[in-house]
């Protein structure tokens, strides 16, 4: 009964230090990419006007599009001149991003997040 027991407190002791260590490393990971009404303020400061619903979908289809090919690179890696000349036009024919309303949305999540 005994080495049941400690078998069973070790198995706690485990799933206590997995769901602690999956907790603070997806905190810190996805911070890049959290979307508050910060980045909505960004935006507005930078000349952009974005509502929180359009920079969250940008994030959704940035994901979806960019993430299906490579590693999501953290936005605030550039510039938003950076990404404006420079990377955004080939990843949106990379990508296949040809409707107007989804590149305005993802720039919109990117440049909210950018240096």
């Amino acid at each position: 009964m005994n080495m049941k027991t400690n078998k069973i407190n070790i198995i706690y002791a485990l799933l206590t230090f997995c769901l602690f260590f999956y907790m603070v490393t997806s905190c810190s990971v996805n911070q890049d990419f959290q979307v508050t009404d910060m980045e909505t303020q960004r935006l507005k400061n930078r000349g952009y006007m974005a509502n929180l619903g359009e920079v969250k979908e940008g994030y959704k289809l940035y994901v979806s599009r960019c993430g299906s090919c490579h590693n999501l690179i953290a936005p605030s890696k550039f510039t938003v001149s950076q990404w404006q000349l420079t990377y955004l036009p080939a990843e949106f024919v990379k990508a296949t991003v040809e409707k107007e309303n989804e590149k305005k949305l993802i720039s919109y999540f990117i440049f909210s997040k950018a240096r």
